[in-house]
Formats: structure tokens, C-alpha cells, sequence
């Protein structure tokens, strides 16, 4: 992220870097072996049960939504980058457990009233602290980029953060497709295991970044650059950040419908995880789809999710764009009601499964548009939550991996007992549902974005209420500087020509 450095040049924050470095290595790696490869191993290694597939998630998603909050909390009130450390030694455990899974000799395990196989349970192991990593370092690593991010930037970052991940994570499933096509294209498990290991080596890499964090990198108040050497640029800055915290605090009680502004995160995240519950009950089993409904073979499949990040990165990139003109809320609720539709028609429409020239395209443009709006709905939480409390926001948002977890579970037992179709039309219903959640958003965030203080305009509702703060301070300032007598006009007036009120309310 470019930030000013006193000098007029821009410079890299380490954090932003680093930022990009996990993300992008983390999604490499996740491509190859957890999204498709690892549940289809499941399912193999499990005599065709989605219900065991279901289980394993919901080991992963369960551990993920535990270590969150416990992080989120502990991140706000302790170093950040000592959480991800703690994330990076879970994820190298997790890379042994993995590792021990495919090499050891399958046997049946039994453990208590458990009875099932040693590699399911190293399966379980390992994503179990692949869960709690990601867990750990979710909250964290949003925060500390919340925090190396100056105010009204955001959205620019975000979604060119986004779009990396989604280009860099094609590349997972390109080389899982050439170890395929070299191990005979087939579905089995020695290719799958082949697939796996290669996927442990990448996931070392994310593992590394984890211990590169550096809270003392992060930008200062209100997430902006702050000269070392200059005082008085530190005492603006910090009186700025002041000014900043009391108009939350006003801003959170004024109401737009009827809707307290600060209601805005409770009711994005509940938005959020909403559409993560009706994802988790599909999301899975789609490469098993595509598999043993469809019929493509792996190096196909492997192509198809190649492709998907790609258009993925250019709906995001779009997306960020419509919503620089139409506002972000306004964006989100398109998107993400045309991702329900799509995903209705194939629901709907079975005679096109057999079809790959049609029903590749709906699904690809189908996950495209039900992903996208990502980072423009982080945007806006890291907008409107304070500095301070951003990892534990970000770590609620992660119990959105809970949701997954049980879902996943019901999920598998409909493709069990029903169909593909019935999961496709529960996830559908669910994420509809998420979709009317944000309504109550069109007057709370205005159209566009830009930062409080960073010497753009301040969203009406901010500014008018640093207006009203300062205006008060101002006048009890100014009243005890003439012996307690009420302020004079003039003097008042005197007293609100000051720069820092005039710069920070320029609209």
C-alpha cells in the first residue's frame, strides 16, 4: 500500500507487503490440497460418503470459528503479530499431521465409541490445525492490514488484494492438474495423495509469512502515516484520532429508517455469516460434482478451478468499480442476489449437468459473483468499527467458518439421502436470506467512500457529527479561557477557524 512518507513519495508498508505475500501463497497452497482435492480424497478414501466429507469440514470449521474469537480478543489487546506466530507453528503442525496421513498405512482405529481408520483421523488432525491457524490468523492479519491502510484507501487495496489471491490461487490447481496428467489421470487415491504432498510443500510458504508480521510497521492514528520526527505532526495526528473516536461515538447514535448507524457491523456480520452457513452447505461438495455427476476428469476439474479465480479477480476488480459509482452496499445486494439466481437456474435447469459447455460457465460465473463482493463488504466494516476493537469485528466474521462447519454436515446428508439439487436449493434459500439482511444499509453507508481525515470529504453523517463534537469542545474551551463567562460569537468564531477543524470538515 502506497503511504506518504514525508517526502511526497509513496513507499510500501512491510504489512501490506507481508499481507500479500500470505495471502497469496495461502491460497496457492489451500487450491491444491483442502478446496477440491482434499474432499474428493475423503470421499474416496471413505467408500463415496458426503457425510464423512461433511464430518472433516466441520472438524476444520468448527476449530476455525473456536480460535477466532479467543484471537480476535487477544490480538486487540496484545501484539498482533505474536497471534500469527502462534497461527504460523498450529499451520507447520498441521503440514506433519498431513504429511504422516498420506505416508502411514491405512488400519482401522478404534477410540471409544469412534470406530473409524488411522488416515481419516490424520485427515481430521490435520485440518483440525489448519482450522485453528486460520482461525488465529484471520482476525489478526485484518486487523494489522486494517491498521498499515490509510482511511478512504481501503477499497482500492482490498479488492487488488482480492484479485491477487484469486490469480495467484489459479496456479494451485494448474499444478495439481499436470501431477494429475502425470500420475494417469485418474480419480484414485495414489494421485491424490501425490496432489497432497505438493500441496504441504506450498503450504510451508504462508507458514513462513505468518512469522514476517511487524506490529510496530503499522501506520499511526486513524491509520496513517505519521513522521517520526515531527512533533507536532504526531500531536495533529493524534488529536485527530481523538476527534476521530468521539464522532463514532456521536455517529452511533443517530439513526437513518430508524436504523442506529452503529447497528452497521452487527448487521453486515450477521449478513455475512448467513451467507456463509447456506455456502458451507455446498461449497465442498462441488468438485465431487463435477466429478461423479457431471463426469470431467481431474485434470479438467483442476482447469475449471484454475479458471475460477481468474473471473473471480475480474468480478472483484468490476465490482469495486461499480461500486466507486453506485455506492458499495448497492453493489453487494446486486451481486450477490444475480449469484442466487444463477445459482437457482442450475439448480433448476438438471438436464444441463451433463452439458459441460453450459453448465461450466454458469458455475463459474455462479461462484465468481457469490465471492466478489468481498472485499468491498470488509471495506466497509474495517470503515465503521473503531481502530481498536477492528480484530475482534474481524474475528466474528470468521465464525462465518462455523457456519460451513455445520452446514457442511447438513449438506452431505441431503446429497446422501436426496440430491446435488436439494443442497444447491437449500444454499440458495439461505443465501437469499443473507441478501435481505443488508437493506437496512442503504442509508447508513453513504455512496462514496472516502476517509475521514486523510484530507478528503467525511461521509455527511461523520462530519456532521465531529461538527457537533468539536463544536462543543470548542465552546467549553473558549468559555473557560474568559473565567467561566459563555463564549463570545466572535470568539467562538475565532476559535473554529482553527486548520485541523477546517481540513477535517473540506466538503
Amino acid at each position: 500500500m502506497p503511504v506518504g512518507d514525508g517526502t511526497g513519495k509513496q513507499s510500501w508498508n512491510r504489512n501490506v507487503v507481508t499481507t500479500f505475500a500470505y495471502r497469496c501463497t495461502f491460497a496457492f497452497s489451500f487450491a491444491m490440497w483442502n478446496f477440491g482435492n482434499g474432499s474428493t480424497y475423503i470421499y474416496l478414501l471413505e467408500h463415496k460418503s458426503n457425510k464423512l466429507v461433511g464430518v472433516a469440514q466441520a472438524v476444520q470449521g468448527t476449530l476455525t470459528a473456536t480460535a477466532a474469537l479467543p484471537a480476535g480478543w487477544l490480538a486487540d489487546k496484545y501484539r498482533r503479530d505474536t497471534i500469527l506466530r502462534w497461527a504460523g507453528g498450529i499451520s507447520a503442525a498441521g503440514i506433519v499431521a498431513m504429511v504422516a496421513c498420506v505416508l502411514v498405512d491405512q488400519q482401522p482405529l478404534d477410540l471409544w465409541f469412534l470406530h473409524t481408520d488411522l488416515k481419516y483421523m490424520l485427515f481430521c488432525l490435520s485440518v483440525a490445525m489448519a482450522g485453528t491457524s486460520l482461525g488465529f490468523s484471520q482476525s489478526a492479519v485484518e486487523a494489522i492490514l486494517g491498521d498499515s491502510v490509510a482511511t478512504g484507501s481501503r477499497s482500492k487495496i482490498y479488492n487488488n488484494l482480492f484479485a491477487a489471491m484469486a490469480a495467484v490461487g489459479a496456479l494451485g490447481p494448474l499444478v495439481s492438474s499436470a501431477l494429475f496428467l502425470g500420475s494417469g489421470n485418474d480419480w484414485d487415491l495414489h494421485s491424490l495423495q501425490i496432489v497432497l504432498l505438493a500441496g504441504m510443500v506450498a503450504s510451508i510458504l504462508p507458514t513462513i509469512a505468518l512469522f514476517m508480521f511487524d506490529d510496530d510497521k503499522a501506520l499511526g492514528a486513524v491509520s496513517q502515516g505519521l513522521l517520526a520526527n515531527d512533533q507536532q505532526a504526531q500531536a495533529a495526528a493524534d488529536e485527530e484520532a481523538r476527534l476521530a473516536e468521539e464522532a463514532k461515538q456521536e455517529m452511533s447514535r443517530q439513526k437513518r429508517w430508524g436504523v442506529p448507524i452503529g447497528f452497521l457491523p452487527y448487521i453486515l456480520v450477521a449478513s455475512d455469516c448467513t451467507a456463509g452457513l447456506g455456502a458451507g452447505m455446498t461449497i465442498k461438495y462441488f468438485p465431487i460434482w463435477l466429478y461423479d455427476i457431471v463426469g470431467l476428469s481431474p485434470s479438467v476439474v483442476n482447469y475449471v478451478q484454475a479458471a475460477v479465480p481468474f473471473v473471480l479477480a475480474a468480478f472483484a476488480i468490476l465490482s469495486q468499480k461499480i461500486s466507486a459509482q453506485t455506492g458499495r452496499v448497492q453493489t453487494i445486494l446486486l451481486v450477490r442476489f444475480l449469484a442466487v439466481a444463477t445459482l437457482l437456474v442450475m439448480a433448476l435447469c438438471e438436464w444441463t449437468w451433463k452439458l459441460p459447455y453450459i453448465i461450466l460457465p454458469l458455475y463459474t460465473v455462479r461462484f465468481a459473483l457469490a465471492n466478489c463482493t468481498y472485499a468491498v463488504s470488509k471495506t466497509i466494516l474495517n470503515d465503521y468499527v473503531p481502530k481498536e476493537s477492528r480484530a475482534r469485528w474481524n474475528s466474528v466474521e470468521s465464525i462465518m467458518q462455523f457456519g460451513w462447519s455445520g452446514s457442511a454436515i447438513i449438506g452431505g446428508l441431503l446429497i446422501d439421502h436426496y440430491s446435488f439439487q436439494a443442497a444447491f436449493l437449500g444454499t440458495a434459500a439461505v443465501q437469499l436470506f443473507s441478501v435481505l439482511f443488508l437493506i437496512p444499509l442503504l442509508p447508513l453507508v453513504p455512496i462514496e467512500e472516502k476517509g475521514v481525515f486523510d484530507g478528503g470529504e467525511a461521509p455527511p453523517v461523520i462530519a456532521e457529527a465531529i461538527a457537533r463534537q468539536r463544536s462543543r469542545q470548542l465552546s467549553q474551551e473558549v468559555q473557560d479561557q474568559s473565567g467561566g463567562a459563555p463564549a463570545s460569537p466572535k470568539a467562538y468564531a475565532d476559535a473554529v477557524r482553527e486548520p485541523l477543524l477546517s481540513r477535517s470538515l473540506s466538503h
